[in-house]
């Protein structure tokens, strides 16, 4: 199963962009759903930041 998660800032339900990329927090995870696992942790991202930093790296 892949999980979808946002920070929905402006409580409008759905993730806001610029230019096709996301400027609120968001992430996904693909989790597998067993018994004796229910508990997984999330990390939201800015995905600007992470792009930014890319950048900065090449």
């Amino acid at each position: 199963m892949r999980l979808y998660v946002i920070h929905d800032t402006n409580g409008n339900w759905q993730l806001d962009k610029e230019n096709e990329i996301p400027i609120e927090y968001c992430a996904t995870k693909q989790i597998e759903v067993k018994e004796n696992c229910r508990c997984f942790s999330i990390t939201l991202v800015d995905i600007r930041k992470q792009i930014n930093e890319n950048r900065k790296t090449k």
